[in-house]
């Protein structure tokens, strides 16, 4: 059985549920002051929303993360460089291992507790004359989740050669093959926001514009899997060749800060309740450490012979940088 550290995970644990306290904390401070203090020691915050959130995160690829995909496609499938001295090595050179970027997009979800600060009741802030009255700032505690991507696709199929690099072009084996890569990725981000609302608003009060930025605190996982499957080939003496490949690349709990900007308008319902579109622009690199574990397989005749890889442990960047958009349901005065 594989050990797994519990560290991560246990620190993870530990951010969500202090997160979880200083929402639930800022929430009894604004209500328990807004409805028992007296006038000179009212609340810091004339406002409070929790605000339930759903939307799509388009992402880049970083060009550490192609340059990966691409050494594990051409040195641990194709078997190039790794011959060495070797007089029975096989390689494949005939296919192209150049990948292009795919953006991908994932599916967000947000649970975000907001207050609206009043600068003359804050320290430090009361005692600038021009801020008294000032409203519009406004801080946000939030967790973004995005629930498990999966993708599965086709990066190849068509004719693979493999041949001895010694021996002449037209030797060798040439097979039928397909290559698919399945990716899985999760992550979970804090997040602080401060914000900006023109509280006058549009249209009458009905449209309240508003920007901010945030700081995002960003917990990754995700693992990528490479299959290779050939057709049977059939020498002249009688003999069947056929190869295949299966590679795991996994990291587990990467951390990294990030930034977000962010955009929007609030619109009433009815009573208390809102409704919010917000997109932004979110900027965010994780340095990541893959474990890979897998062999290129061939097999002759019904008895197999495996390579290993030539990597155990590689390093990328997972990027999360990239423009969303969120449809947002508040609620005011909780």
């Amino acid at each position: 059985m594989r050990y797994v550290n519990p560290l991560p995970y246990l620190l993870t644990e530990l951010c969500v549920w202090m997160l979880l306290g200083c929402m639930a904390g800022i929430s009894f401070t604004h209500n328990a002051y807004g409805q028992t203090e007296p006038e000179e020691s009212r609340s810091m915050f004339y406002m409070s929303e929790w605000k339930l959130g759903a939307g799509f995160h388009a992402m880049s690829q970083s060009g550490s993360w192609i340059k990966g995909e691409e050494e594990t496609l051409g040195n641990d499938i194709f078997r190039r460089n790794s011959c060495g001295s070797s007089s029975s090595c096989m390689e494949s050179w005939n296919v192209d291992s150049s990948l292009q970027p795919t953006p991908k997009v994932m599916s967000l979800v947000s649970l975000e507790y907001v207050a609206g600060i009043a600068p003359e009741q804050m320290p430090l802030l009361n005692n600038i004359s021009s801020l008294n009255g000032l409203r519009g700032l406004r801080a946000g505690i939030q967790i973004q989740y995005y629930p498990a991507y999966h993708s599965k696709d086709t990066l190849f199929q068509g004719m693979v050669h493999y041949r001895n690099q010694a021996e002449a072009e037209d030797s060798g084996i040439s097979y039928q093959g397909k290559i698919t890569l399945e990716e899985t990725f999760l992550m979970v981000v804090p997040a602080f926001n401060l914000y900006y609302f023109h509280e006058a608003g549009w249209f009458s009060g009905d449209v309240i514009p508003y920007a901010g930025l945030g700081m995002r605190l960003g917990i990754a996982s995700g693992k990528r899997k490479w299959s290779f499957k050939t057709d049977t080939y059939v020498a002249e003496d009688g003999k069947t060749y056929n190869s295949q490949a299966s590679i795991q690349e996994v990291f587990i709990d990467a951390m990294s800060t990030g930034t977000q900007f962010l955009g929007g308008a609030e619109m009433p319902l009815s009573g208390s309740q809102w409704l919010t579109f917000e997109t932004g622009f979110i900027q965010h690199e994780t340095p990541v450490v893959f474990q890979r574990k897998g062999l290129w397989r061939e097999t002759i005749d019904g008895i197999s012979f495996g390579r290993s890889l030539q990597k155990n442990r590689t390093n990328s960047t997972f990027s999360s940088t990239g423009a969303f958009f969120m449809l947002t349901y508040a609620i005011r005065g909780l």
